[in-house]
């Protein structure tokens, strides 16, 4: 069904796959914080963004590691979800961008007691984070798409009842949920999708660009960014 959506619209700068829309809640949340981690930095877009020179980046691949060195003191060469050696509670603000997907379950599990043994009392998780979208599976390094939900499960709600693993705490709250929208393109008849670039094609064609740019059509979630705070000691072990 083709309309206008005025939910979608309102959050159309959301409606990407740049970064830098997500970083921005990011680092709205990370104002005052003293030690930041980011995990799996990638190029160091993130750091960047912030303009912080002192930011703790945990990097598995060592030619990007020797890379951020040449700007950043704080760089740490880490295949996630391993524990890494830093004290409890060392830092006040973790962003966890687009790893979790790479991850199994197991290993999942792994990175949430990790993250959850690093974050201070009062401190914040950003976490960012493809779903199941049309395209997720064409990244082979993609292992398993998980929802805002299991974070809310494993951090926030801590209901044992129906978990298969150990819950990691009840003493997280939810700060901000922000999905990220994919625009689903408008498919093109058989009859009009010859390999010969008739008159008719072009014009469908600049159809669908115009109703791409002016936010008709249908979207779908192919993402999201999740802020949690950690409101007290977890008592969940």
């Amino acid at each position: 069904m083709w309309r206008l959506n005025s939910k979608y619209l309102k959050f159309k700068k959301y409606a990407t796959y740049a970064r830098e829309p997500f970083f921005e809640i990011a680092k709205k949340y990370s104002e005052g914080k003293k030690r930041i981690m980011d995990m799996g930095p990638g190029d160091g877009k993130f750091a960047d963004y912030l303009g912080r020179e002192d930011i703790y980046l945990i990097e598995g691949n060592p030619r990007s590691c020797d890379r951020l060195k040449l700007i950043y003191p704080n760089v740490i060469n880490a295949r996630l979800p391993e524990q890494l050696s830093f004290e409890d509670g060392t830092f006040d603000f973790i962003h966890c961008s687009h790893i979790i997907e790479h991850l199994s379950n197991s290993e999942a599990h792994t990175l949430f007691k990790e993250i959850n043994r690093l974050l201070s009392v009062g401190g914040v998780l950003v976490i960012s984070a493809p779903t199941l979208y049309d395209g997720f599976y064409n990244d082979l390094s993609h292992v398993k798409p998980y929802n805002p939900a299991v974070f809310l499960k494993y951090f926030v709600r801590g209901n044992e009842c129906s978990a298969t693993r150990s819950i990691i705490s009840c003493n997280y709250e939810k700060v901000e949920l922000v999905w990220r929208f994919t625009f689903t393109q408008m498919k093109v008849p058989i009859w009009a999708n010859g390999e010969t670039k008739t008159f008719f094609n072009k014009v469908l064609y600049a159809l669908h660009l115009l109703i791409k740019k002016i936010g008709f059509g249908q979207y779908q979630r192919s993402g999201f960014t999740l802020v949690l705070r950690k409101r007290e000691r977890s008592n969940v072990e």
